[in-house]
């Protein structure tokens, strides 16, 4: 799979779940910055699941701000 093609499904994901109109930049914004945050206490604990889990709310945050 692309990231074209992951970034469509995000896309999709967010306006089946009607986050292209009820979601705000500000409002993606600090959802982004809570996942660093999990992302950072994942890192400081050495847990790759939430490592990785993190690393992927956090693009899916930034894909749905940039709707």
């Amino acid at each position: 799979m692309t990231i074209k093609e992951l970034i469509k499904l995000i896309e999709q994901w967010a306006i089946d779940r009607q986050l292209d109109k009820k979601a705000t930049v500000i409002g993606q914004i600090q959802k982004t910055a809570e996942e660093g945050a999990e992302l950072l206490i994942g890192i400081s604990k050495d847990n790759q699941e939430l490592i990785k889990d993190s690393i992927g709310d956090v693009f899916v945050t930034i894909v749905i701000g940039n709707m």
